[in-house]
């Protein structure tokens, strides 16, 4: 996620992100790039409106698989 402010993706509403859940933080890219390592679960990040602040926060990850449907789930379109 070069060049992306962290800020933005508090709030509003969970956003789908590209990598893949893992448990085993040590497989997770410090550079900021997503997990390649396939599993059943991608990332949710951010928390969405409804909320409290302790879940809108960018270091936390949630493990959702990816069939999962919800109004509170979305994606952020980037453009490089």
């Amino acid at each position: 996620m070069d060049n992306v402010e962290w800020n933005d993706l508090n709030g509003n509403v969970w956003e789908w992100c590209q990598g893949y859940f893992t448990r085993d933080t040590r497989l997770i890219p410090k550079d900021g790039s997503p997990c390649v390592i396939e599993s059943a679960d991608r990332i949710l990040r951010g928390g969405c409106h409804h909320n409290g602040d302790i879940h809108c926060r960018v270091n936390n990850r949630y493990e959702i698989p990816p069939a999962s449907k919800d109004e509170c789930i979305g994606f952020r379109i980037v453009l490089s």
